[in-house]
């Protein structure tokens, strides 16, 4: 039903208002301004296909955001899949580029981000596909949770982002205090 909802929203130019009367945040691009950039933000927890494909949230699709680099972050740890967008890659990879090629540190970092980074693409319905080399090093089985994180977005096993909720939220409890929001 929602589905639909939202096929009659489009085509009648309510779907930015409808949705956020409904509750959910949406980012639309300003046509006459030129493209704003897709915000990341909320997360939704999806099934995986037995193919490994999963549905990207609606709110966060763009036609600016049809390829992703995805690897299993942090690099040591494996506790999820680091999504970003071609454009941010590119600046984290650019950064990793200015060390010198005589820096064993430098070089291992680019090693361990380039050598495990995939380039997946959304197909015609929205879903990607998440390879076995990926799921498996984070422990995704049957479902995954998408996570904002602003500029990018974070694909979690559900179990294991709850798991890290509450010593999350103490961290991020202390680190507000220091910043300026």
């Amino acid at each position: 039903m929602l589905e639909r909802k939202r096929e009659k929203m489009e085509k009648s130019g309510r779907k930015r208002q409808a949705l956020e009367k409904a509750g959910e945040k949406c980012v639309v691009p300003d046509k006459s301004k030129g493209s704003k950039p897709v915000v990341f933000a909320g997360d939704d927890e999806y099934m995986l296909d037995p193919s490994r494909r999963v549905t990207m949230p609606v709110r966060w699709r763009s036609k600016q955001h049809d390829e992703f680099w995805v690897l299993p972050w942090p690099l040591v740890k494996r506790d999820y899949l680091l999504v970003l967008p071609v454009a941010r890659f590119e600046q984290m990879m650019a950064a990793v580029g200015q060390a010198s090629l005589s820096d064993e540190r430098s070089l291992a970092v680019a090693r361990a981000i380039s050598g495990r980074a995939q380039l997946l693409k959304l197909d015609k319905s929205s879903r990607v596909l998440l390879p076995e080399i990926l799921t498996s090093a984070v422990g995704i089985k049957s479902s995954v949770k998408f996570v904002g994180m602003m500029g990018w977005f974070e694909i979690w096993d559900p179990k294991r982002h709850a798991d890290t909720l509450v010593n999350n939220d103490l961290i991020a409890a202390q680190a507000v205090v220091g910043m300026q929001l």
